[in-house]
């Protein structure tokens, strides 16, 4: 958390915020189905990300953008899911990098909480007045959208993961640096 302490890291937190949001925002009106299926890629950018920067940064930028997503598209009943998930989907990388050396299987995993979406509809739908005669074929595609919506945020995570890691490390880590960072680690231990 010692990173938050520099005016530049917040900035970058919020700059991510942003672009997530627009990727997000533009990416609603990309339909899966003639349901409610939203292709969002803002899920596969959030996972690329995590896996290429260090530090709590993406803990804080998948919730809220998350939360910027859904209210503006008026997906205000999936707020908590989405917080929840958009915070476990970095967490869940940032634990496992230190078991699991391999960025693209850590998008994988992550890719797979996309699915908890289906689990909130089972409380949802009957919040909402939904029969359970209406229910059931009501989650069952609503998992094959979620399926579906997993597969191309692991494919596209790991696309774009392979992508931004090649122009990290070919333009000298001028994308993202955490070793920047360092002088307020060494601050916060003599304080």
């Amino acid at each position: 958390m010692y990173r938050f302490k520099s005016s530049n890291y917040i900035s970058v937190t919020a700059l991510l915020i942003a672009l997530i949001f627009v990727v997000g925002y533009l990416s609603h009106f990309i339909s899966i189905s003639s349901q409610e299926g939203i292709f969002q890629i803002s899920d596969a950018l959030l996972l690329s990300l995590a896996c290429l920067i260090e530090g709590p940064m993406m803990l804080v930028v998948g919730p809220i953008s998350g939360l910027l997503i859904d209210v503006s598209s008026d997906a205000v009943q999936y707020l908590p899911a989405t917080i929840i998930i958009h915070f476990l989907m970095p967490l869940l990388i940032i634990m496992l990098k230190k078991i699991i050396n391999w960025p693209y299987l850590l998008i994988f995993f992550s890719s797979f909480l996309t699915l908890v979406y289906s689990l909130y509809d089972l409380i949802l739908f009957p919040i909402l007045g939904f029969s359970e005669a209406e229910i059931k074929p009501l989650i069952i595609s609503d998992l094959i959208i979620n399926s579906i919506q997993m597969v191309i945020t692991f494919a596209l995570g790991a696309f774009l993961y392979w992508q931004l890691n090649l122009i990290n490390n070919r333009s000298g880590h001028r994308i993202w640096n955490d070793t920047k960072y360092d002088y307020l680690k060494i601050k916060s231990k003599i304080n």
